[in-house]
């Protein structure tokens, strides 16, 4: 009796298996040797990426859809993130969430190029007066000395001014958390919000940094 039970059930396993594998998709260590071949071929190993992810949900039901940090290996500020199909990217290049609008990997890379180029541009123009650093979302600004309130409004004024003179260049159309560090708080003083409207920044009001080396203390006083 076993030895007809057991074909039966790797049958019946078969089935199953067969019946999910469009839900399963392409194993993760598959989709990154398909990621590495193609950063290869296309980008003459320039590119570098990580955090790989898997991007299934209700909206895309497909599972061999990653989402992905692509960056620049000497110059690692130039990146973008992008959702990939890493089944199909070695034949298909287009990205599956923007199909609709033929994009690759080769445009993203390509802006990122633009944005970085605009970046340091914004970086001379700033510069000496006080270093700024871009991140993906956030923007942190370091002085040499503690500020005045005036002092610290003039260089908010000029911060925000010089921002939007690069706004289109700069290709970022969400807002950026500023963050400003100072020697006495080199983990952050004060922040803001520069909220974007896709034609320029507004500044929201400042805040007091939670990475404040007294913000517990003053918030329980406050309270």
């Amino acid at each position: 009796m076993k030895y007809i039970i057991i074909p039966i059930a790797l049958y019946a396993l078969f089935l199953i298996l067969s019946g999910c594998s469009k839900y399963i998709g392409i194993t993760k260590s598959q989709a990154k040797k398909n990621l590495i071949a193609y950063l290869e071929r296309d980008f003459e190993d320039d590119l570098a990426f990580k955090n790989l992810n898997r991007f299934f949900n209700a909206a895309t039901m497909n599972p061999d859809i990653f989402s992905v940090l692509i960056y620049n290996k000497e110059i690692p500020e130039i990146e973008f993130y992008a959702h990939l199909n890493l089944k199909t990217i070695l034949d298909d290049t287009v990205l599956p969430l923007q199909a609709g609008e033929q994009l690759t990997c080769q445009d993203l890379y390509q802006a990122s190029k633009k944005r970085y180029k605009a970046r340091q541009a914004v970086i001379k123009e700033l510069q000496p007066d006080f270093d700024i650093h871009f991140n993906y979302k956030e923007i942190n600004i370091s002085l040499n000395t503690q500020p005045t309130p005036d002092a610290l409004n003039s260089i908010l004024q000029r911060c925000v001014s010089i921002l939007n003179q690069y706004h289109k260049a700069l290709d970022h159309y969400n807002d950026f958390e500023v963050t400003i560090k100072t020697p006495e708080q080199p983990k952050g003083f004060v922040t803001f919000t520069l909220e974007d409207d896709r034609e320029q920044w507004t500044r929201s009001p400042l805040q007091l940094s939670n990475n404040y080396s007294n913000y517990k203390n003053l918030k329980h006083q406050l309270t």
